[in-house]
């Protein structure tokens, strides 16, 4: 079942000393599969919330009030995200050019996270 497999250099009917394996295909099929394992697994622990309600009276009302609430939160973390993305994309703007830790959107965008949290770095 090796056979499939993709050579930078040869067929992969040469010796060892002539032909190169590609590993960076594979890393990169194995970096998106673990993306995408990370992005279910949201939803499983989503659903995992619809079956709180069966384990206790306290965390049924858990559950109803937060189901309840879910338009209101959803409307709140989408305008978080869109205030925070603004403040990313200005200081990005603003500081790229001479502050390290704004230099690419998503550091800026990390740095920022950190400010949220109270952890300032230089």
């Amino acid at each position: 079942w090796f056979v499939s497999f993709a050579w930078t250099a040869g067929d992969g009917s040469l010796d060892a000393t002539e032909a190169v394996f590609d590993f960076e295909a594979h890393g990169w099929t194995y970096s998106q599969i673990w993306n995408w394992t990370a992005f279910n697994s949201i939803f499983v622990w989503l659903k995992a919330f619809g079956y709180f309600k069966y384990i206790g009276d306290r965390m049924s009302h858990l559950s109803s009030t937060v189901i309840q609430a879910s338009n209101d939160i959803s409307i709140f973390l989408f305008v978080f995200a869109l205030v925070v993305f603004s403040y990313t994309l200005a200081a990005h703007t603003a500081f790229g050019t001479d502050v390290a830790s704004h230099r690419t959107l998503a550091n800026s965008f990390f740095q920022h996270c950190f400010i949220l949290m109270h952890k300032f770095q230089g």
